[in-house]
């Protein structure tokens, strides 16, 4: 492990628990509300939980003045085996200097050649300019599956892992480039190929990679261009020689003997029908060699999703084939989502699914796992048993289960009262960090107020509502000794009307100096998090019509996309609050969206005024943003739903 004179980085160790727990709750990042401190036990399992790889400390003489770590789950899944999340990224305000960031950065560049896998992805907050700058420097860049969360984190890639692993220098060329000088410059992605350019020893050096890839398919320096390419169905493998040091190529696949490469006979024929080509070569110049490995591995369309022929409880259900996940449906919206048990499993595990008269059995096969979920279906319960047939796996990690609430308008059952779910206000949840007191019961339910559905779950482990799981279980799979069982049983349940009367309140003319930003645009999806954050949307043009007090399409226009999105920001007081079901709520700063169905309430204590917006059918996103509220409403593109939004203000 690397170390200078004030700094040292290692890996974790269990005696390491206090000091980190001490520096997370002195810096006071990764809160929990009320100031609830971070406990070892939270810390201990958080660690299971998001199934670490590696966890790297700092320090300054003995104290920790710093951590990073790698990990396999997040709020959105796992990952495969062979990619890895990093994060918890954190260095001690006293010690937030060039050369203890750097330090730590060139710790975990010069280790990363070593892990198992070959892409990692972080989320970033857009707020954190310095931490989105620091991961630009890493390699992480957005890229087409990218999204932008409720908490405004976006979801980055870095393919840093496979370019490091393609190349080794050896003899004078270690010399001539030093390793510690490496550092990204660019990235861009066109369709599935991302484009990267780096720098080492100041020479430019760029490579291009398929996402699924465990190294570049081509590499080009200033000595010569080494890549595989396909053309009319055929395979081969060229070299571009730019420099006379380089005197020839040896590459070699698979079983095959070394072939040799040279200026008279630069390109080679892979005689396969196969676009999964791994390639090892060994550049040979005057000053020494370059071990490169190359990977072509084109990525090909899958279907993601498939509707099933069975009904339960009046709604469709929708199967991921992704990832296992069994979808209840109203119409194209998802209300529900049932999770396949989650952990990081091999990239080639397959998931199935066969419809019987009273059941569906679900299957995660491949070469070392082999899960089959059964769901008994009947009127209204839905039990599901995990069979565990093959496991074989070093480290068995901690399995999770549970459900999510694709929307916010549900309330959560405590102690026989039910209490409206409002992202940074109930429940106490954190996406980064667990907290162990509060899986203290074996059901948990739910009201879905728009769809007037009651959710109870019930299980054989602790529950709890963490990580927008609606309840979140687990399970250490190293110690199963029987089946995992759960039982989901569906109500019909309305809540009480909680409109909030405003009747006496006078009606005024709406300021729209205070309308700003606004736009219309196209879109596919009814969500709060921003999906595709780096696809262009279909723009159209918006109309105020301040008669009506409306914003409108103008000129009508043909549209193909199933919602529309209006978007537009309202200058606001320093307090302002909405209303959901029984009180007002106050926005943070910069806090989590805010989901509202067909009406946003808000008021403005310092102004004494209501302002509400209102869409015939559909979703209000809102949040703030210093002295703006950010709202985005987006609207089912249907005949029979006017596709507006209307506004209204009035003084109490």
């Amino acid at each position: 492990m690397l170390k200078n004179e004030k700094y040292h980085v290692r890996l974790f160790q269990q005696k390491d628990v206090p000091q980190i727990i001490q520096l997370f709750n002195k810096n006071q990042v990764y809160q929990f509300q009320n100031s609830k401190l971070l406990m070892a036990e939270d810390f201990l399992l958080t660690m299971a939980i998001k199934e670490m790889s590696h966890f790297y400390v700092l320090e300054k003489g003995n104290e920790i003045v710093g951590t990073t770590a790698f990990f396999k789950f997040i709020t959105f899944g796992p990952v495969s085996e062979e990619n890895s999340y990093s994060g918890f990224l954190l260095i001690d305000s006293e010690h937030r200097t060039g050369a203890a960031i750097s330090l730590l950065q060139k710790e975990v560049l010069m280790d990363i050649t070593n892990f198992n896998f070959h892409t990692h992805f972080t989320e970033i907050s857009r707020y954190n300019k310095a931490s989105l700058n620091l991961s630009k420097r890493n390699g992480f860049a957005i890229f087409n599956e990218s999204y932008e969360d409720m908490y405004h984190c976006y979801l980055l890639r870095s393919s840093l892992p496979k370019i490091l692993k393609a190349f080794k220098f050896t003899g004078n060329l270690e010399d001539k480039y030093d390793i510690n000088t490496f550092k990204i410059i660019d990235e861009q992605e066109d369709k599935s190929v991302s484009v990267i350019t780096t720098e080492i020893s100041g020479e430019r050096m760029q490579y291009q990679v398929f996402p699924q890839a465990q190294f570049p398919f081509d590499i080009k320096l200033e000595l010569f261009r080494l890549f595989i390419y396909k053309e009319n169905k055929k395979f081969y493998v060229k070299c571009e020689f730019y420099s006379k040091q380089v005197k020839f190529v040896k590459i070699n696949l698979g079983k095959l003997k070394y072939t040799k490469l040279t200026r008279e006979k630069s390109i080679f024929e892979i005689k396969t029908y196969n676009s999964n080509i791994l390639l090892k070569a060994i550049v040979i110049t005057d000053i020494g060699e370059i071990k490169v490995q190359l990977h072509y591995k084109e990525p090909h369309e899958e279907q993601r999703v498939l509707f099933l022929n069975k009904e339960f409880f009046s709604y469709r259900l929708k199967f991921n084939l992704k990832n296992g996940s069994l979808y209840l449906m109203r119409g194209n919206e998802k209300i529900i989502e049932d999770i396949f048990l989650q952990f990081s499993k091999p990239e080639d595990a397959q998931y199935s699914i066969e419809e019987f008269s009273d059941k569906l059995v679900i299957q995660c096969k491949g070469k070392t796992i082999d899960i089959i979920k059964t769901i008994e279906l009947k009127l209204d319960t839905f039990k599901a048993t995990y069979t565990i047939k093959k496991l074989d796996i070093l480290n068995p990690p901690v399995a999770k289960y549970g459900l999510k609430i694709e929307n916010q308008d549900y309330l959560i059952e405590e102690e026989n009262n039910l209490i409206p779910y409002v992202p940074g206000i109930y429940p106490d949840e954190l996406d980064d960090f667990i907290k162990v007191e509060l899986f203290k019961k074996n059901k948990m339910s739910y009201v879905i107020d728009s769809e007037k559905l009651g959710v109870s779950f019930f299980s054989e482990g602790p529950l709890s509502n963490q990580m927008q799981f609606r309840p979140l279980g687990y399970v250490e799979l190293k110690y199963y000794t029987n089946d995992i069982n759960y039982c989901i049983k569906f109500s019909k349940k309305r809540v009480k009307s909680f409109n909030k009367n405003i009747g006496d309140s006078e009606k005024v003319a709406i300021p729209w100096q205070a309308i700003k930003n606004y736009q219309v645009y196209t879109n596919n999806e009814m969500s709060l998090v921003k999906h595709n954050v780096k696809k262009t949307h279909i723009n159209l043009e918006c109309m105020i019509d301040s008669e009506k007090e409306q914003m409108l399409i103008k000129n009508n226009q043909k549209i193909t996309q199933n919602y529309i999105v209006f978007e537009f920001s309202y200058i606001c007081s320093s307090k302002i609050q909405m209303w959901k079901y029984d009180e007002f709520y106050t926005y943070e700063n910069k806090g989590g969206v805010w989901e509202s169905n067909k009406e946003l309430l808000l008021f403005e204590k310092i102004k004494n005024k209501y302002f509400r917006i209102q869409v015939e059918k559909g979703r209000i996103y809102s949040f703030k943003e210093n002295n703006k509220l950010m709202i985005r409403c987006v609207i089912p593109n249907q005949a029979t739903v006017n596709q507006s939004v209307q506004l209204q203000q009035f003084i109490v």
